[in-house]
């Protein structure tokens, strides 16, 4: 595992929060721990090195070689820690239980709380949120992008079969969004 994966998971940085947060994006964020070659702007690995708490050695493994040996860690950083929203979301206080469903409403697994049912689909929390409360874009259809969508589990087990069916009708329509009269 690369030592940057191993620092977003034990400070529960999705690969999008750290990216948003050393400014730069997800995609390269998922390269630098996935391929052994890639390496990034000296800018950016200064940011994520600075951010992370990281090694001058660790710095030095995402940039290119010309690049290595010249970083100083900024004596005034301080490595991010666990967020504390995230000891939040962890907490079971706070969780709803979340079914993941496909087009016919069949539930494609369940999950403890949003934050897992995203990691699971490859979403982001707020995506999951959006759909269990209903609060998807009017020209979206919830499944075009995923090939699923969310529930809160206690809301969907408590629907009636003909409630199921019209729900996920809804979310796989784009529906228009209404003009407004004018007199």
């Amino acid at each position: 595992m690369h030592w940057l994966e191993k620092w977003r998971r034990e400070n529960s940085y999705s690969q999008n929060d750290l990216a948003r947060a050393v400014n730069a994006s997800p995609a390269l964020i998922d390269l630098l721990e996935n391929r052994a070659d890639c390496v990034t702007h000296v800018n950016i690995a200064n940011r994520i090195a600075d951010f992370t708490g990281a090694t001058i050695e660790q710095r030095d493994s995402i940039v290119h070689k010309k690049h290595r040996g010249t970083w100083q860690p900024d004596p005034k950083r301080r490595p991010r820690n666990k967020r504390k929203r995230d000891i939040r979301e962890d907490s079971v206080h706070n969780s709803r239980i979340v079914v993941v469903l496909n087009t016919a409403g069949a539930s494609m697994g369940i999950f403890p709380t949003e934050r897992s049912a995203a990691a699971a689909v490859g979403c982001t929390q707020m995506t999951v949120h959006n759909r269990c409360t209903r609060r998807a874009q009017v020209t979206t259809n919830e499944f075009s992008t995923y090939g699923v969508t969310f529930r809160f589990a206690d809301e969907w087990f408590n629907m009636t079969p003909e409630q199921q069916i019209t729900d996920m009708r809804r979310a796989a329509s784009i529906r228009k969004k209404k003009k407004e009269k004018t007199s």
